[in-house]
């Protein structure tokens, strides 16, 4: 009974390890200061982020699938326009912070969030 329940162990491991090499990170979010970022200026554009001043800069991309969010993950998206003026509104703010939602491997970005309630 004892070699039974040792090779069911033994192939519900092997299964297992299956299921966990599927797993992949499929976004990242940074967290940035307003000033560390460079915002695009048209739909389809890239997007420049300093994550430290020793860093290299990284770049990323929107694309026409980008969504733009003013004040959380759960605001209404606004208009890459609509965003801009935020931006503008909330340059020289300490307080206010951009997330950019991205994909690892292809580095495009799937959402920018900045954390400021400016209309």
């Amino acid at each position: 009974m004892s070699i039974l329940r040792l090779i069911i162990l033994a192939i519900s491991l092997v299964f297992s390890g299956g299921v966990f090499a599927v797993l992949e990170k499929i976004e990242e979010i940074l967290e940035l200061e307003l000033r560390d970022v460079r915002l695009p200026s048209h739909e389809v554009d890239r997007v420049v982020v300093s994550q430290c001043d020793e860093c290299t800069s990284l770049i990323l991309y929107v694309t026409s699938e980008t969504i733009y969010r003013n004040g959380g993950f759960d605001s209404p998206k606004i208009s890459l326009q609509d965003f801009k003026a935020v931006v503008r509104k909330n340059r020289r703010k300490d307080e206010v912070l951009v997330y950019v939602g991205y994909v690892p491997d292809t580095k495009n970005i799937s959402s920018i969030v900045i954390s400021s309630d400016a209309e």
